[in-house]
């Protein structure tokens, strides 16, 4: 039977937790007050809060419990300390490589209870140089201290080790970029296969019990069922539990320290330990293969990760199954995938639809600097088509403005102006641009119909014209009422507008505003005339139609035809 050096310390300490746990456990019992039940968790390293039932909190109670009492378990495993002789001393490791491993392992274990919560707040660069600095000498020096194995069985378990480190430091600087992609996470089979190595190496060494071999094995299962676990249940209890009950991950590499004295076994060739390696690799490399066959998390709307290779594919299926639902059941993920790098890689218009399916939609998620870049030149192209507009549209106003002549050039007012007005109808409208217009309150376009011509009603005013195209408009704005001159028109109209605000501006159907304000004399009534006539010899191109509008003050409400 072994002893250890602090074997009573360690039990006393796990003998006080485990009294503690059952104290508050009690106290909770007795009185489940929220404080007491996070000092249980805690105690428990367990955080269940999501998934324990309010409603039994006898099952919540006891989950922790037992957690409590398996951490316990792991206090006494974890602090015995060294091995010793049969006189008491320590025993101490054969060589310099085994103190270094033994410091390292003790440095892992203090780790995983001690040294995360310190560091948890950290930027994510202190995380890569901590896995640089925990990780890289560990992975290295435990298949070097090891005995009975051969010079290539070390290469091979470095090699992978390292792999494993060097990705996961990357990964705490890059962030999801990296971590999102399956290159990254086919690393992680360097840890399991370098954990495989070591298991195998300290069996051949021959100075690890067995109980230590066992505990060994078991961490490495419930590290590898968890990621499992987590995919099938998007967390969840299970996912919780396993991680909590998952000591082992602690146990092995503090018995492995305290196991470690004496000389290891002789170096042995481990020709079968390498194939046993490489057989490894490769059967890891299938079932990751396979994994990798499914890898996003369908049919689980809003559970897609946020960018990167998983995200891409996990939306494409979403996407699909919502309106095609079905269409890429039997398309494995990794076709989709390589259908979207494909579509990456080329020009907008070469891409190819997947069986019936456009990718488009998701591959911002695959490459985003593509599609930003395709976006952005798609913005540029629409602002130059639209600048190429406004600048065509105002040669054109410019041209069409320069065929209208002021019908009556002797005659000044206040404010005046003579253009082209464009529209996308067949009217133009009077009004106030500071009223606000309520139901019933402003002109109606069919009311104009019915008239003929024009109809206005509290702040605004419609005028119907003849043609779809620009017409000549000459705006005069007057102090007092103008001669009415009828001679050379063919219809003319008079209606009455009110401006609150002593501003009244014209605009075509196209939402342009004529700069001329036809309220000369401020806020009140003003009767709007309207003169029409046909443009003689007018251009193919137009415009048609001539229109005078004379706007003065005046109280009168109603319409008035003088020619009709």
């Amino acid at each position: 039977m072994r002893r250890y050096r602090f074997g009573w310390l360690a039990a006393v300490f796990a003998g006080l937790h485990l009294l503690v746990v059952a104290v508050v456990a009690v106290v909770t019992v007795r009185s489940p007050a929220a404080s007491s039940f996070e000092l249980l968790g805690l105690l428990s390293l367990l955080y269940l809060s999501a998934w324990l039932p309010e409603s039994l909190p006898w099952v919540s109670v006891a989950g922790l419990v037992a957690v409590g009492a398996v951490r316990s378990w792991m206090y006494w495993q974890v602090l015995r300390g060294p091995t010793t002789s049969p006189s008491g001393r320590a025993a101490d490791p054969a060589d310099r490589r085994a103190v270094w491993l033994r410091r390292l392992l003790y440095l892992a274990v203090a780790h995983d209870l001690i040294l995360w919560a310190l560091i948890s707040g950290s930027p994510r660069p202190v995380f890569a140089v901590v896995a640089l600095i925990s990780g890289a000498p560990l992975v290295i020096l435990f298949p070097l201290a090891l005995g009975g194995v051969s010079a290539g069985f070390r290469t091979v378990a470095i090699t992978l080790g390292l792999i494993d480190v060097l990705a996961g430091a990357l990964g705490w600087v890059a962030g999801s970029a990296l971590t999102s992609s399956w290159a990254f996470e086919l690393t992680g089979l360097g840890a399991v296969v370098w954990w495989v190595t070591v298991l195998v190496g300290q069996r051949r060494d021959g100075r690890w019990s067995r109980g230590t071999l066992r505990f060994g094995w078991v961490a490495l299962a419930l590290t590898v069922a968890l990621p499992v676990v987590d995919v099938i249940q998007d967390g969840g209890m299970t996912y919780a539990l396993i991680s909590a009950l998952n000591v082992f991950n602690t146990i092995w590499p503090a018995r492995s320290a305290h196991e470690l004295a004496g000389p290891g076994a002789p170096e042995g060739r481990g020709r079968r330990a390498i194939a046993a390696v490489v057989t490894a690799v490769l059967l890891l490399g299938v079932v990751q293969a396979e994994e990798l066959a499914r890898i996003t998390f369908t049919g689980r709307a809003g559970s897609c990760p946020q960018e990167g290779e998983r995200a891409f594919v996990c939306q494409v299926r979403q996407d699909s199954d919502a309106t095609s639902p079905g269409l890429l059941e039997n398309v494995p993920d990794q076709r989709i995938l390589v259908a979207g790098q494909v579509a990456c890689a080329v020009r907008e218009h070469e891409r190819q639809p997947l069986d019936g399916w456009d990718l488009s939609g998701a591959l911002h998620l695959l490459c985003p600097d593509v599609i930003a870049a395709e976006e952005a030149d798609r913005q540029r192209a629409a602002d130059r088509q639209a600048d190429q507009a406004r600048r065509s549209q105002a040669d054109q106003r410019a041209e069409l403005t320069a065929r209208c002549r002021d019908p009556w050039p002797r005659v000044r007012a206040a404010r005046q102006d003579t253009l082209a007005l464009f529209g996308d109808g067949i009217s133009y409208y009077v009004f106030d641009d500071r009223a606000s217009y309520e139901e019933g309150e402003h002109a109606d376009v069919h009311a104009a119909f019915d008239d003929g011509l024009v109809h206005a009603e509290g702040t605004s005013a419609v005028v119907l014209t003849d043609e779809f195209s620009p017409i000549c408009l000459t705006i005069k704005a007057f102090t007092a009422a103008p001669p009415l001159r009828l001679t050379g028109w063919q219809r003319v109209a008079e209606a009455g507008v009110l401006s609150r605000s002593g501003r009244l501006f014209v605009s075509g159907e196209d939402g342009e505003i004529v700069s001329v304000n036809l309220a000369a004399r401020g806020s009140g009534r003003y009767r709007l005339r309207i003169y029409v006539r046909e443009m003689t010899g007018p251009d193919e191109n137009g415009p048609y139609e001539e229109h005078l509008l004379v706007a003065f003050p005046g109280r009168a409400e109603q319409v008035i035809h003088h020619l009709r």
